[in-house]
């Protein structure tokens, strides 16, 4: 058989951070930064795959499977800091 696909996905990742690089992760302090990252995702393949059954040996038939998969995934990558002190907001990285 052949499969082609195609998927378009949008999350947008928050977490709660401190600004100091030696505190970022600390969850014992309340955050300073609300740091956002939505992404955007389309993946487009194709998969050719061959499949067949075999045995019987004890009652026990196996199905056997091989293929390939090949993928193109593009994805729109900003992370985003938002200082919640005066609202300032910081692009960090922006990939594209």
């Amino acid at each position: 058989s052949w499969t082609n696909f195609s998927a378009r996905s949008s999350r947008n990742f928050i977490v709660g951070m401190r600004q100091a690089a030696t505190e970022t992760w600390r969850s014992d302090l309340p955050p300073q930064l609300r740091q956002t990252a939505p992404r955007d995702f389309r993946v487009v393949g194709s998969e050719p795959r061959l499949s067949w059954s075999m045995g019987d040996a004890g009652g026990v038939r196996q199905q056997w499977t091989a293929g390939v998969r090949a993928v193109h995934e593009d994805i729109d990558f900003l992370v985003g800091n938002l200082r919640l002190r005066d609202g300032l907001f910081t692009s960090v990285r922006d990939w594209q």
